[in-house]
């Protein structure tokens, strides 16, 4: 991934947002389109997702903004717990030439993984640049974030190649969840597993996300990435697979920092033999996180394959 976006030709600038309750979702869509001369923002949402009265609140700010400045806006709403409708309805709005012709932002704060993987795997199909956003907290509630992990499911097209006669290596990049990952370990039981660990004390980073709060029974190996860094951990990551990929059936996984989701999606595209996994949660904190502090802008190539245009 590359933090020093390149030029384009085309005028036609779309912001790809999808707002939540936190207060960076909001802060951040103003800083959003302080830097760009936006021509339409598109608004992705769960009509049915969790906070729904401070999330309203929050969509009628944005949209209200929007239409001071004069900017054309869309909104999409998708169902929480119908992941094939809503790949079929991102697919379809997605695969569209409008945006094969205009230059595309996509605000990946507060967008679950899920759908960032949606909409970079549809975008892949015009073989372009995506620029993206990402605003940072000032802070995570002290107490917990997430409760009731649901069971994880592989991302839609993007299961991988099974080999029956292979053991399974797990790859997550881990976060602030605990139980998460507790859940992807009992689900997978994987023979080999590889963790990627947030290097840093930045928001408790040190206490919350210490390799020793794991009780793990299988080999496991802890790697040190900086997903605010270049590539996001990429490389670390990618020397790990090519070392395990043709002894195991190998399934990754992204519940750290955010931006550790567009750094495994272009693992998946460099070895499409590995499995994309997504884990849910049924509860997520109101006071999820307070205010908004630093900005981080970059872009990435996504390499075209044949077999999208089928």
């Amino acid at each position: 991934m590359n933090r020093n976006r390149g030029t384009f030709s085309v005028e036609d600038k779309k912001l790809l947002i999808f707002p939540d309750w936190e207060d960076r979702a909001y802060e951040g869509f103003l800083r959003d389109i302080e830097s760009q001369n936006f021509e339409e923002v598109v608004i992705i949402n769960y009509g049915d997702g969790l906070h729904a009265e401070k999330t309203e609140d929050i969509l009628s700010k944005i949209v209200a903004v929007a239409s001071r400045r004069g900017l054309k806006f869309s909104k999409i709403d998708l169902k929480k717990n119908d992941f094939l409708s809503n790949w079929v309805c991102l697919e379809e709005i997605f695969s569209k030439p409008e945006f094969y012709s205009a230059e595309v932002f996509v605000d990946i704060t507060t967008m679950p993984r899920e759908v960032i993987w949606i909409l970079l795997y549809n975008l892949r199909k015009f073989n372009r640049e995506l620029s993206w956003f990402y605003h940072k907290p000032q802070s995570y509630n002290s107490d917990w974030l997430t409760r009731e992990p649901d069971l994880p499911r592989l991302l839609l097209k993007h299961s991988g190649i099974i080999d029956p006669s292979k053991q399974t290596a797990l790859v997550i990049i881990t976060g602030f969840d605990g139980e998460r990952v507790k859940q992807l370990l009992n689900f997978y039981d994987p023979k080999k597993v590889v963790m990627g660990i947030q290097s840093g004390t930045q928001f408790e980073n040190d206490v919350r996300n210490n390799p020793r709060l794991f009780d793990l029974e299988v080999d496991c190996e802890f790697l040190n990435i900086d997903a605010y860094g270049q590539g996001s951990g990429f490389s670390a990551i990618n020397e790990k697979i090519k070392a395990m990929v043709d002894e195991y059936n190998i399934v990754i996984a992204s519940l750290g920092p955010k931006l550790t989701a567009l750094s495994m999606y272009m693992l998946y595209i460099e070895h499409p033999e590995i499995a994309l996994a997504y884990l849910p949660c049924k509860d997520f904190n109101l006071d999820y996180s307070y205010g908004i502090g630093d900005t981080l802008q970059g872009s990435l190539m996504l390499k075209r394959s044949d077999d999208l245009l089928s």
